[in-house]
């Protein structure tokens, strides 16, 4: 991200808390964002997934 589009950023949230400062109690900081990456190998063979499936309570009907 480049620094002119991270600087209109706060300056768009800093205007808001300026504006709203009275209705504000708390600020939270933290990522917009989460990515995620992997796989869950064990679940691709059939009879774990319905075991699977089975405990986590997912009813499951066959078509």
């Amino acid at each position: 991200m480049n620094e002119t589009l991270t600087s209109s950023r706060n300056d768009v949230a800093r205007a808001f808390m300026q504006r709203h400062q009275a209705d504000i109690i708390g600020v939270l900081h933290g990522w917009d964002r989460l990515r995620l990456q992997g796989t869950l190998r064990s679940l691709y063979h059939p009879s774990v997934m319905d075991y699977y499936l089975k405990q986590s309570g997912v009813l499951w009907k066959p078509l």
